[in-house]
């Protein structure tokens, strides 16, 4: 009878307790870099070919990870890839109908709930760079 409730009471505070020990040990962590394919396969996506420049970092705190990154490539992929990548576009003003908006100076998306199931948005920036070269910005949100 005391192992019974030696283990209940093991069960009803020790894991509620290590689970908050470990969410604040995450929620401790700065944010680290990472690969961008890795980033982008956290969405579901893939870095396009032809890549270059990469910066990714993770952040995790105590309820989510989210990715974020830039990183350059050719011009003339830029658009094609933002209109290949998986998921439900927001319906932005002026956006085209795969809801890529093309402003002056690049080119703007936002996706809801992309393959992931911790991702509840992404939005992706492309800066044109000259005529040949794109700075792709991107960011995950997990609300």
């Amino acid at each position: 009878m005391k192992c019974l409730v030696a283990v209940t009471i093991t069960a009803v505070v020790g894991i509620p307790l290590a689970l908050v020990g470990w969410n604040m040990y995450q929620a401790s962590r700065p944010p680290h870099a990472v690969s961008c394919a890795k980033a982008l396969a956290y969405i579901g996506w893939k870095l396009p070919e032809h890549t270059r420049d990469h910066q990714c970092v993770e952040s995790v705190d105590a309820f989510s990870s989210n990715m974020s990154g830039t990183f350059r490539m050719p011009r003339t992929d830029a658009r094609p890839w933002l209109a290949s990548l998986p998921g439900n576009r927001f319906r932005t003003a002026g956006a085209e109908a795969d809801g890529v908006l093309v402003t002056e100076d690049g080119l703007h998306l936002g996706v809801v709930k992309p393959r992931h199931p911790k991702v509840d948005e992404a939005r992706v920036t492309v800066r044109f760079e000259g005529k040949d070269t794109a700075l792709v910005s991107f960011e995950t949100f997990d609300y």
